[in-house]
């Protein structure tokens, strides 16, 4: 029997069936928050995660995301493998292998705005209020167009094509770039792309294959999760669109939703920085402070917040997070105040009983207390033991100099210490170069730099281009614990479209200045793997 929430649910989508009629996204509507297909009047940094392709990690090497995502391939296009490790998530390419290049990238940070900016940017022209541009769909949502020609890689008569779905501060993408007359004979195939285009195969009714309300196992997001529904809540379809790989909702309480997100990039500190200033707060505890949970299986940690939430008083947060790297994978409960309080031991629940849906069925978190280390906590920093094999290096290969110690048990790309409290390591995130900067320079309790100070920033060899470097002295503090007294910090960081790619090195400021050497020669050496 169909209840009276899946109907308002089927109801709500019809209005998007229509091709003659235009839909204003930014006017208010009176649909229940978990059934909006995306909000464009949500507050800056208010939405965070996304998709789990079926329990793939999207921005690692894992090729299984591009297996989930399903559109029609224009007649003369080709589709070529994902390169998930450069944040192609799928591939086209169009007249062979010199051809135009169309890629979509799942979940990176900026918003719509930044990204924008940095895409008008690219061609050398100020960037028109993102707004004011058409609306087109792209995976089931409305995206804004970017039409850009002119200059574009030190090219004269380049063209792109690019749609932003936006979430907040988080957006998926398709860029479509190559010579003007071939995009402009293109744009047709292009937009029918972007239309045809769906996350896990997902067709016209997301409504299709609702789990039933009440207790009891729930497949969610294609089987990427398993988890017991706790009693008066409703399992409700995943919303991919909005990073929502698997979503509840408490019957009768349409303004409550709780989702499973991730894994993203972005690490403990950023993420607790942006949870916390979604209620107004400057500052986040320890991580070590924040109470212990079970999630996925393993020993997590809970952000419980309480206040003005998205411009409304009265509301509350539960978020329960687990860590690998810099990956943050969460389940988030919003709603008001008092339901969220009187329901957070059924959260617990349903967060202690999910799993992926590849994992056994029944794991075993070993007992951990508050101001113990969990998995992803950063661990204090020593020297690896002699027979340690070396950290993952993913997607790149380098030159490790004379002295580095490879870092034991890491997650991290050619993760070495040394001289005790130093570390060095390579890593990914989405976003906007200045923007990741500062989020860095934060840890060194510096504020955000002017445009004036970015474009001053140093040039240093990686990747084998010149890239940026952030050279920073000061008390370095992680929000994941680790601190240095008189430290120095060394960033070498380029822009690879929607992907930074990045060297990171931080120690004293004394052992920092003897590594300037072998740093610069790391990073020089530094490229990707074939």
């Amino acid at each position: 029997m169909t209840s009276p929430r899946s109907l308002l649910f089927l109801i709500a989508l019809l209005p998007a069936c229509s091709s003659g009629t235009p839909q204003a996204f930014s006017a208010p509507r009176t649909l229940p928050k978990a059934q909006r297909p995306v909000v464009w009047d949500a507050p800056a940094k208010d939405r965070l995660g996304l998709p789990d392709m079926g329990g793939a990690k999207t921005d690692t090497q894992d090729p299984s995301a591009a297996a989930n995502i399903t559109a029609d391939t224009p007649v003369g296009w080709q589709r070529l493998p994902a390169q998930p490790e450069k944040f192609r998530h799928a591939l086209w390419r169009v007249g062979g292998d010199a051809g135009p290049e169309c890629y979509l990238t799942l979940g990176t940070l900026g918003g719509l705005a930044g990204n924008v900016t940095r895409w008008y940017g690219q061609f050398g022209q100020a960037a028109v209020d993102a707004e004011t541009l058409p609306e087109v769909e792209l995976l089931g949502g409305k995206g804004r167009l970017v039409d850009l020609t002119g200059t574009f890689g030190g090219k004269p008569d380049q063209a792109m094509l690019g749609i932003v779905l936006a979430d907040g501060d988080r957006v998926t993408t398709l860029k479509f770039t190559g010579p003007a007359a071939t995009l402009e004979e293109q744009r047709a195939n292009f937009l029918a792309l972007a239309k045809s285009m769906r996350v896990g195969g997902a067709g016209a009714n997301p409504a299709a294959g609702k789990a039933a309300a009440g207790s009891g196992a729930a497949e969610t997001a294609g089987k990427a999760f398993v988890g017991v529904t706790p009693p008066g809540w409703e399992q409700l379809p995943p919303q991919p669109e909005r990073f929502r790989a698997a979503l509840w909702g408490i019957a009768g309480q349409d303004d409550t939703e709780c989702y499973v997100s991730g894994p993203i990039a972005g690490g403990v500190a950023g993420n607790l920085k942006r949870w916390y200033g979604q209620f107004g707060l400057d500052q986040a505890p320890a991580l070590e402070a924040l109470e212990v949970v079970e999630l996925l299986g393993r020993p997590g940690r809970m952000v419980e917040l309480y206040g003005t939430f998205g411009g409304k008083p009265g509301k509350g947060m539960l978020l329960a997070f687990v860590t690998q790297g810099d990956e943050v994978t969460t389940l988030k409960f919003t709603g008001p105040e008092a339901v969220v309080k009187s329901h957070r031991d059924r959260f617990l629940g349903l967060a202690k009983s999910l799993r992926s849906a590849s994992a056994s069925p029944n794991p075993q978190a070993p007992p951990i207390q508050r101001g113990q280390p969990m998995p992803g906590d950063h661990p204090p920093v020593g020297g690896a033991p002699a027979q340690t094999p070396p950290p993952p290096s993913g997607p790149f290969t380098a030159t490790v100099p004379a002295g580095w110690t490879a870092k034991a048990g890491s997650n991290r790309f050619l993760h070495h210490t040394f001289a005790g409290d130093g570390e060095v390591y390579l890593g990914q995130l989405g976003g906007g170069l200045k923007a990741t900067l500062d989020i860095w320079r934060g840890e060194m309790s510096q504020g955000p730099m002017s445009d004036a100070d970015f474009a001053a920033l140093a040039k240093v060899a990686f990747l084998g281009e010149d890239s940026v470097l952030l050279d920073l002295g000061g008390d370095f503090r992680s929000m994941s614990g680790k601190q240095i007294q008189g430290a120095r910090m060394l960033v070498a960081a380029r822009s690879e479209g929607n992907t930074i790619v990045f060297a990171k090195l931080v120690g004293t400021a004394a052992e920092v200045e003897k590594q300037m050497d072998s740093f610069r020669a790391f990073g020089a050496s530094v490229r990707r793997a074939q």
